[in-house]
């Protein structure tokens, strides 16, 4: 694309466009890449779009060019929206109205353990995951045990009956 406008006068804003990287935000982004634009002459829309798009941060780049916006002005919705749901999903914020400035949450930071505080605090808390089933399996067995003992009882009792039966009936037989 480079070598197609190099004859045109305004060679100098064409290649500021199009070695335009975003830095801070949309808004910013946009009147920067405008500014440049105005004075970019002969380009057609559709290069402007990819020019635009092109400059625009890797994860923004990537959704503005999945909806293939067919004008600027639709690049730059596009690129908007996507910042915004970005920003959305990427930090909770919390309004000081008071003041009107923002605040992001503080987090506990994570402590590096070192090796022996790491081994005393995984034999306290955790139990490898072959312990852990075999203290499942043990715990099974003495269930089925439980239950096949319970389950020999009552066939004893009932033999036991049926035999008591068949004393006192063939006692019975003349």
């Amino acid at each position: 694309m480079i070598a197609h406008y190099e004859d045109t006068k305004s060679n100098t804003f064409f290649s500021q466009l199009i070695n335009l990287k975003q830095k801070g935000s949309m808004m910013e982004h946009i009147e920067d890449f405008q500014k440049l634009n105005i004075r970019v002459k002969d380009i057609p829309e559709e290069h402007r779009i990819d020019v635009f798009i092109g400059t625009l941060k890797d994860n923004i780049q990537h959704e503005v060019h999945l909806w293939e916006p067919d004008s600027l002005e639709k690049a730059f919705r596009l690129a908007r929206k996507m910042e915004r749901k970005i920003m959305a999903i990427k930090k909770p914020t919390t309004h000081n109205y008071k003041d009107g400035s923002v605040v992001s949450p503080s987090l506990p930071q994570p402590t590096r353990l070192k090796p022996q505080q790491l081994e005393e605090k995984r034999a306290k808390e955790q139990k490898s995951f072959v312990t852990v089933v075999i203290e499942n399996t043990l715990k099974v067995i003495s269930v089925l045990r439980r239950n096949y003992s319970t389950y020999i009882v009552k066939r004893r009792k009932k033999m036991n009956k049926k035999c008591q039966k068949k004393r006192i009936y063939s006692r019975n037989k003349p």
